[in-house]
């Protein structure tokens, strides 16, 4: 049978897809005689209809007004009166399952979701149906009875929709209210109207249903033992928890106080030593250097004369100088320290050392010489303004670099340094990113294991792209790596 199609966005205003005959039934334009001989009129607005349809031809069959008339809801009242004559000639709807469900997320966070089914889906005979009769202040456009679901009130909806007045209106009454969309209808006919009416629980929608509140309240209650042991548990919890924060608050804070303690004996140790030693004499000072790095020439090895260099109450330069090396770059990469700055070793030295400034700020300025000697050395590297990175581990490998850079020694007469002086991971670290660039650092991270080749085997296999091969070996000199063979 040919459908009447039509866009649900766009309702033909002259096609009609049911006529009104004079029994007061609607018909499809097949089921009566051709053009004003059908005998129908637009259930909308009351003018004739010519009915349109050929067996031979591919027009769809359907009602149109006459010329020059319009009737804008004929389309859509036409459904809607034939979806109301089927469920009272057949006094039957298929209705859908009523289902009452809650979701409750209890104290603890878990989600409940339990449900009770208080009726399946399927057909419901009904004993009374009734059409756009008055029921105190609603008229519902079907009311009907069924004898195992009681009065129900049915709304068929094309374009127009329940409104919250007519749903609050039915509450009040305390009876079920179903909703049947036919607004996405696609083919008009009384078959396509059967099926959905008859046959599916599609596009029917339960907008209330006295029971479903009820079921509701029997489910919240159900849950009540629940939630309440949900929330005393929650609420043990978070005292728990709270004491938990408590403890620990008081851990930090006792554990602060233990470091602010401990460092500010570390503190007053280090003035101490640093006063005791600004007390000795030059001699004493010298002999102390000497014992602290294990290094005969420690003064040699690391001094040179700088402007401002006699002002720190010492008659050998050199002696300061030393005490930079020593408490300031010797070993301080193990400790994490990776930069020294002028005015931080001034400021070391005024504690250890009489000051006796020769001009405005000489000790500045010498200090400033000195750590700029070192960087053209090789020990530091000027980052900014008056800060520089440490680039040797001790006074061995700055020793080691020293030879290295006059030609004294080769890579031929190195070899590696015993397993017990293999560098800190942070000493090596540090000297990869200044020496050789951070993208190398994990491929600079030497085991001792490595041992088992020679240095000059490891700087060949690590000179790729555009790292020369001495690079290599200025990393693993000035890392302390190596030493010279014996």
């Amino acid at each position: 049978m040919a459908t009447l199609i039509a866009d649900s966005k766009n309702r033909p205003s002259l096609q009609v897809p049911f006529g009104q005959a004079a029994d007061g039934l609607l018909y499809e334009p097949r089921q009566v005689p051709l053009g004003k001989n059908c005998g129908c009129i637009c259930s909308a607005c009351g003018r004739y209809l010519y009915a349109k349809h050929c067996f031979d031809s591919d027009i769809t069959p359907h009602f149109q007004h006459a010329a020059g008339t319009d009737c804008s809801a004929g389309y859509m009242t036409a459904i809607h009166k034939a979806a109301q004559q089927l469920i009272e000639q057949e006094k039957k709807l298929f209705l859908p399952e009523v289902v009452a469900s809650l979701q409750i997320t209890d104290a603890l966070g878990i989600t409940h979701q339990p449900t009770k089914k208080l009726f399946h889906e399927g057909v419901r005979q009904f004993f009374i149906v009734t059409s756009e009769q008055a029921m105190g202040t609603i008229r519902p456009d079907i009311s009907a009875k069924s004898q195992d679901f009681g009065h129900l009130l049915i709304e068929v909806a094309v374009t127009h929709f329940v409104t919250e007045e007519k749903l609050t209106k039915a509450r009040e009454l305390g009876l079920p209210l179903l909703e049947i969309d036919l607004s996405e209808l696609r083919a008009a006919t009384f078959d396509e109207l059967h099926r959905i009416l008859f046959s599916t629980p599609e596009l029917k929608n339960w907008l209330f249903h006295p029971q479903l509140e009820i079921a509701k309240r029997e489910l919240k209650t159900s849950l009540k033992n629940t939630l309440d042991s949900a929330k005393e548990k929650a609420a043990t919890l978070k005292l728990e928890d709270e004491q938990r924060r408590h403890e620990e608050s008081l851990r930090k804070k006792e554990e602060h106080r233990q470091k602010q303690y401990e460092e500010n004996r570390r503190l007053a140790a280090e003035q101490e030593r640093a006063e005791n030693f600004r007390r000795m004499s030059e001699c004493d000072k010298t002999r102390i250097l000497t014992n602290w790095t294990k290094t005969t020439d420690l003064l040699q090895l690391t001094g040179t004369h700088v402007k401002g260099g006699q002002s720190f109450g010492v008659s050998n330069e050199h002696v300061w100088q030393a005490a930079i090396f020593a408490g300031l770059i010797h070993q301080q990469l193990s400790k994490g320290v990776i930069e020294i700055n002028k005015k931080d070793a001034a400021s070391w030295l005024s504690a250890r050392f009489n000051i006796t400034p020769k001009f405005p700020e000489s000790e500045y300025i010498a200090v400033w010489y000195y750590l700029v000697y070192l960087a053209n050395a090789g020990a530091l590297a000027n980052s900014k303004s008056g800060v520089f990175k440490i680039l040797v581990s001790g006074i061995e490998s700055f020793r080691l670099l020293q030879k290295w850079k006059n030609g004294e020694t080769s890579i031929e007469q190195l070899t590696w340094v015993d397993e017990s002086n293999w560098p800190a991971d942070n000493t090596s670290k540090a000297i990869t990113r200044a020496v050789i660039g951070a993208d190398n650092c994990e491929q600079f991270a030497f085991l001792p294991t490595v041992r088992l080749k020679t240095p000059n085997y490891i700087c060949q296999k690590y000179h790729v792209g555009n790292l020369e091969e001495h690079r290599v070996l200025l990393y693993l000199i000035c890392a302390g790596f190596l030493r010279e063979a014996q």
